[in-house]
């Protein structure tokens, strides 16, 4: 590498200011994911701070309803109030602690106000008036807000819940959402089919993933949800021959979508901050191990590493299946030694 170009990567590194209630949470629901393969105590003391942080200082409660608010801007995001959920339903999970239930049902009841007569989600909402602000601002809420109530359906078996996500996927098939290719879409199928497996969410399912295929075998760039997407669609593929609906895989190449697998977790490690690549940068210490994103200017920000950490952890739950986290890392082949690692760095 020239001087010219060692000289400009050394001072391209500044802190981004502005903070995100959203991403905060999101961020820490994949902290204990990597908790749950790792367990790492540090990760998950961490990760408790976290969730104190989201409870108290991010979250307003009125009556029954809870909030996730976005300080600078008084807004209620559809997709804030999921990732909460997820967090504090992953940690209950992992943990076997359920005190924070009565708020994940709090938060549930707020996303199920936002929902329309037709399954459609309102996405932002002003705070403390609780106006509609955007009716729709991102795909990604949607899927996201699915997925969270349907983890606290695993939770908190409350028919309302369940409900509320089949008349979301209603709406979801009637819209052809599929086309969106979203991996939170991808997500909640998988998650929804497990209590509801019927045939019209499968085919959901696998026409948002296989349709998209080609161009994320193909992508140049480190998309980290691309993995997540693929992911969730082979352990939804896996459940639909245990259910013997292998009918339902005859005009979809599953060899192919396990290259494409593969083909993601080599390839998504090309935006990792290696010490060899991080010495270059003004302040290695602060980047390194984390994940970036090159056609960003090499941004780093903790949803760009959450999805990472998200990806790989569901990856290496599936090249270790059916070995217990004890011996996962001594069961490991160098390849998979190595995703792990980077799983615990964060």
């Amino acid at each position: 590498m020239g001087n010219l170009s060692m000289a400009i990567l050394l001072v391209l590194i500044k802190k981004i200011k502005h903070y995100n209630s959203l991403r905060h949470a999101s961020s820490t629901y994949s902290m204990l994911e990597s908790y749950e393969v790792s367990g790492d105590e540090a990760i998950l003391t961490a990760a408790k701070r976290a969730l104190r942080f989201l409870a108290i200082d991010l979250i307003r409660e009125q009556g029954d309803r809870a909030y996730v608010i976005e300080r600078d801007t008084n807004e209620i995001k559809l997709g804030a109030n999921a990732a909460a959920i997820l967090a504090f339903s992953k940690y209950m999970q992992v943990t076997q602690d359920m005190a924070y239930l009565p708020l994940c049902q709090n938060l549930a009841r707020a996303i199920c106000d936002q929902q329309q007569e037709n399954g459609q989600f309102i996405h932002v909402l002003e705070y403390p008036t609780l106006t509609v602000k955007d009716p729709f601002r991102i795909i990604y809420y949607d899927g996201e807000a699915v997925l969270a109530i349907m983890r606290l359906y695993a939770i908190d078996p409350d028919e309302t819940w369940l409900n509320t996500a089949k008349k979301a996927f209603d709406y979801f098939i009637e819209k052809s959402y599929w086309k969106n290719h979203d991996h939170w879409l991808s997500y909640c199928t998988n998650e929804i089919t497990k209590y509801a497996p019927e045939d019209r969410y499968f085919e959901f399912g696998l026409k948002n993933a296989f349709g998209r295929l080609d161009f994320i075998y193909h992508r140049e760039t480190a998309f980290p949800t691309f993995l997540e997407l693929t992911v969730a669609t082979h352990d939804m593929c896996e459940r639909i021959e245990a259910a013997d609906k292998g009918y339902l895989l005859k005009n979809y190449n599953r060899e192919k979508l396990e290259t494409t697998i593969e083909k993601r977790a080599d390839f998504q490690l090309n935006g990792l901050f290696y010490p060899e690549l991080a010495m270059y940068y003004k302040n290695p210490k602060r980047i390194l191990h984390s994940f970036f994103i090159r056609h960003h200017s090499f941004r780093v920000r903790i949803d760009d590493v959450e999805h990472n950490i998200s990806g790989y952890c569901r990856y290496l739950n599936r090249i270790t299946e059916g070995i217990t986290n004890k011996t996962k890392r001594k069961k490991c082949n160098c390849k998979e030694k190595t995703l792990y690692k980077q799983i615990l760095y964060w």
